[in-house]
């Protein structure tokens, strides 16, 4: 009897984990209208444990989706772009720590136009701790030729630093741009060509490609009601325009964990070099949003430095939710592929049921960019009235912050086109964690690049020897449509209190 209990025990440690209920997971989405379709993927050692995908690609031509099906990745673009640049430096001695603007001379200055953001570097963009602000552009249809032809100089404004690079992580979709801009001038080919030729190729991702501008093969964008988006571009190919599969990005995470079984890669890019990619910026920048976990290039990382327990990257935009996961001590790659605005909650949630169900002792998957926050409701250092100014299409605009943590804290800023500017006031409730204070305030507001406005406002400030804020105020539309993330630097001083007034707290 103690024989077949033994045996019995031992069949049931070696059956195949049953990945029903994260199947029926996703086939309920589909039923309840809440996704278009979805492809995902398990894979451990170079076997795939689970693959399947549900519903269709494109719902009105009725195409269904499968694992060759290519989706945008949105910022799940980003370790693509991180393995080519690697590639770039390895196959042609490229200094990541140049100045950026020795690689993009167009980043000179010109026409009076302020000097190039000092201090960024290619290994700072990697790291997202070149101190430039949170950005994206979204164009649409028929706008998506004419934002092209002119997108280096509609971001020109922006390419500068809000933060001192080095000291601060803040995810930069332009920094990832100007990888991609680099990339094409160090290789004397197009970002699309060389990801093709670099990484795509040698890695067999068949299904791979970089969006241009043009109609492309992949799965239809829809909102979150499932109604098509139609054509969009975003104008930083570097930071999101990536459509790959679930066959494509199983490939590209097994390199990632085990970089020996890709010989025709491990040509381009030694283990060593892809080992790096998951370690934290020599900087030591300090990462709020980041909670436990810190970014490598192209990685959000958490675990110990020496032995990194999880690396992974999300991305998401108009018409794409996506996830990619690797778990080296377990040899584990997971993703997860929807065509669909906003659907991070499902896509996280499948994720874990396949994930659990291969290792049920796993850690937590994702990323909660608040961790450590606490709302700024005692005295701390950020106390007190601050005046500087933002600056808005090449004009510095005077703005002034009173931070009342105990009662109500103001925010005074210039809004407007061409001189024509309206003062305006609004209250704010914001968070902070050690010398970061985050806080979302309603618009309106409105610029050059958003003549018809913003309806909100981020601020994303630090705290420097206690005396002076920096960072950025940031005009968001979105997010179903989004169109626009555009960061303004911002730099505010504290107002030094009148003799005799009580102490601001430190």
């Amino acid at each position: 009897m103690a024989t077949g209990l033994a045996a019995a025990s031992e069949a049931r440690e070696h059956r195949p984990p049953d990945f029903s209920e994260a199947d029926a997971f996703a086939r309920a989405a589909l039923d309840a209208g809440e996704i278009p379709s979805a492809a995902y993927a398990i894979a451990r050692n170079g076997v795939v444990l689970h693959a399947a995908a549900v519903g269709t690609a494109d719902r009105e031509r009725r195409i269904a989706a499968s694992l060759q099906t290519p989706y945008a990745l949105a910022s799940l673009s980003k370790p693509i772009t991180a393995t080519a640049l690697r590639v770039l430096q390895h196959a042609s001695g490229l200094s990541l720590d140049a100045p950026i603007q020795e690689l993009l001379p167009a980043l000179a200055p010109e026409n009076g136009q302020a000097d190039p953001p000092q201090g960024v570097t290619l290994a700072r963009l990697l790291h997202h701790t070149a101190g430039l602000g949170t950005y994206a552009r979204i164009h649409y249809g028929e706008a998506i030729e004419a934002a092209a032809a002119r997108a280096s100089m509609a971001q020109r404004p922006y390419l500068r630093t809000v933060q001192t690079p080095g000291r601060i992580a803040e995810y930069s979709n332009l920094g990832y741009g100007l990888i991609g801009d680099a990339i094409s001038a160090r290789s004397g080919v197009s970002f699309e060509r060389y990801l093709q030729r670099a990484v795509f190729t040698p890695l067999a991702m068949r299904d791979a490609f970089v969006a241009g501008t043009h109609a492309h093969a992949g799965a239809v964008a829809y909102d979150a009601s499932l109604t098509p988006i139609g054509p969009l571009w975003n104008d930083t190919p570097g930071a999101g325009n990536v459509f790959a599969s679930v066959d494509d990005l199983l490939r590209f995470g097994a390199f990632h964990l085990d970089p020996s079984r890709f010989e025709a890669m491990l040509a381009r890019l030694p283990e060593a070099q892809v080992m790096a990619m998951r370690g934290p910026d020599p900087d030591g920048a300090a990462h709020p949003l980041y909670g436990e976990a810190w970014y490598g290039q192209g990685w959000y990382v958490r675990g110990p430095v020496a032995a990194p327990q999880q690396l992974w990257h999300e991305g998401g935009m108009p018409g794409a939710s996506t996830l990619l996961a690797l778990y080296p001590e377990q040899g584990l790659v997971l993703t997860v592929l929807v065509n669909r605005s906003e659907a991070q909650p499902f896509v996280q949630a499948l994720a874990e049921r396949l994930l659990r169900t291969a290792w049920p002792e796993a850690p937590a998957l994702g990323l909660d960019p608040i961790a450590g926050f606490a709302a700024l409701s005692t005295p701390t250092r950020f106390r007190g009235d601050w005046a500087g100014t933002v600056t808005v299409d090449g004009q510095a605009r005077s703005v002034r912050l009173q931070i009342d943590p105990e009662g109500e804290s103001r925010f005074e800023y210039l809004s407007g086109v061409d001189g024509e500017t309206t003062p305006t006031v609004r209250t704010f409730q914001a968070i902070v964690r050690e010398n970061s204070l985050v806080s979302a305030v309603q618009g309106p507001w409105r610029s050059a690049d958003a003549p018809d406005g913003a309806a909100a406002l981020l601020l994303k400030l630090s705290l420097r020897d206690d005396d002076v804020l920096e960072g950025a105020l940031v005009a968001y539309e979105g997010p179903q449509r989004l169109r626009l993330l555009l960061p303004f630097a911002l730099r505010l001083q504290r107002v030094a209190e009148a003799p005799g007034s009580a102490a601001v707290e430190r």
